[in-house]
């Protein structure tokens, strides 16, 4: 889901060949993921197969063999789709998703930014509640307290966040 979500987002934008999708994902996105030529392609020919991309096949003047991918009309409604998608059970990939969704707000129209937007609120408002039980499971341990207070702090500043977002 995440490696077809960056890619539809970058064809959402322009044309490409694997090699510049690369380029432009690992560019754009390095904070939160990195995507082999190996993971793209596989999801290139998942995203071909359900007709969300389609392939333009060329040869250069040299003789070399170039592909260039481009969204269709359906790829775009399934970018939208894959926005507003429920976050996975991992906490790592969920946390990952929450990131590059929060990044992409403003990639899609209001209704589906709101949607979006209250899928993340969601989903900070579990890591909130997780969190304070883990606080307050275990008091005697010797944990660094400061740091569960601050992870606390940083996602209500995250909710407070998409919430100002999803008013204007």
């Amino acid at each position: 889901m995440l490696t077809e979500l960056l890619i539809l987002h970058t064809l959402r934008r322009q044309e490409c060949t694997i090699y510049k999708l690369r380029k432009t994902i690992n560019s754009q996105f390095f904070l939160f993921c990195s995507a082999s030529i190996s993971v793209i392609h596989r999801a290139l020919k998942s995203l071909e197969a359900a007709e969300y991309v389609k392939v333009r096949k060329s040869m250069s003047k040299g003789g070399q063999k170039s592909s260039r991918y481009s969204i269709t009309q359906e790829g775009g409604k399934h970018f939208e789709r894959l926005i507003v998608k429920e976050l996975p059970a991992n906490p790592v990939l969920a946390q990952q998703l929450a990131n590059i969704k929060a990044l992409l707000l403003g990639e899609v129209e209001k209704p589906t930014r709101s949607r979006a937007i209250k899928v993340l609120k969601d989903y900070y408002k579990g890591v909130l509640a997780d969190l304070k039980d883990f606080l307050a499971d275990n008091a005697s341990e010797s944990l660094n307290r400061e740091f569960i207070k601050h992870e606390i702090s940083v996602i209500d500043e995250k909710i407070k966040n998409l919430s100002f977002q999803d008013l204007n």
